[in-house]
């Protein structure tokens, strides 16, 4: 993993502090990422950016560019959101939830 990324909780106040321009709520419904140039990047995109800046993708760049690959992106970003739906519910939503 890059040492130059930071992972930041949307519930964490200090996200907000730090990046007054990010939008709390925005944050709860997608994934984003703020770059090194402080560019925001949020949902699919996040996957693409996230390619770009990890060490070795790049040899493989044209594997993701074809049709597999943008299905294997998509695949990729969709169980992050059901993660991140997951982590988002209150104990009162779920029955069966562990955190009870």
């Amino acid at each position: 993993m890059d040492k130059n990324l930071t992972f930041l909780s949307a519930r964490d106040e200090a996200a907000y502090q730090e990046f007054p321009e990010l939008d709390r709520q925005e944050c709860l419904k997608k994934i984003h990422m703020i770059t090194k140039e402080r560019k925001i990047v949020s949902g699919p995109q996040v996957v693409d950016e996230l390619l770009k800046t990890l060490p070795g993708v790049s040899k493989f760049a044209w594997l993701l560019d074809s049709d597999q690959g943008q299905k294997v992106k998509d695949f990729f970003y969709q169980k992050v959101e059901e993660l991140r739906e997951l982590s988002n519910r209150k104990d009162s939503d779920c029955e069966q939830c562990p955190r009870k």
